[in-house]
Parts: structure tokens; C-alpha cells; sequence
């Protein structure tokens, strides 16, 4: 029994946290096609994408990037109320 229970909380959590992730991945896109940033969305700021990356993070004006994918394709100002 204490197995079963293991189990489901072991499959309730990764549940949890595999749609954390998954709703906070961004793909930005340099404007020129050269480059593009993955990483987790920490805030919308003052026309700034600040991303979490595996390279630590990153601030990247909204002139120079496109939203490809992510909870970022809201509007600027619309993501930015949602962090404030």
C-alpha cells in the first residue's frame, strides 16, 4: 500500500512540475534571423525579455527579438501586467 501511495505522489508531482516548465519556455528570435534564445521567461520589464538560460540570465530588448514560442507571444504589455 505504501508503495501504491509513493507512486502516485511521485506521479502527482512530476505532473506538477513537467507543467511548470513547460509553461514558462520562450523561444526569442533575433530580428535578423541570425540568432534566437531559449530559456524560461523571469519577467517582462521596461520593453526587456529577461530569460533564463542554460547560460545564465539574459536581458534582451523586445526591438531586437521576435516571441517564436512561449507565454511570451502575449502582447508586451499584457505579459508585463502579469509579472507586475
Amino acid at each position: 500500500m505504501k508503495t501504491i501511495k509513493r507512486a502516485a505522489a511521485l506521479a502527482l508531482g512530476l505532473a506538477i512540475a513537467g507543467f511548470a516548465v513547460q509553461a514558462e519556455q520562450i523561444t526569442l528570435n533575433s530580428v535578423d534571423g541570425s540568432a534566437f534564445v531559449t530559456g524560461e521567461l523571469v519577467a517582462f520589464k521596461d520593453g526587456f525579455y529577461i530569460v533564463d538560460t542554460v547560460f545564465g540570465e539574459l536581458m534582451l530588448s523586445a526591438d531586437a527579438v521576435t516571441c517564436a514560442s512561449g507565454p511570451c507571444t502575449a502582447t508586451p504589455d499584457a505579459q508585463m501586467a502579469m509579472n507586475d
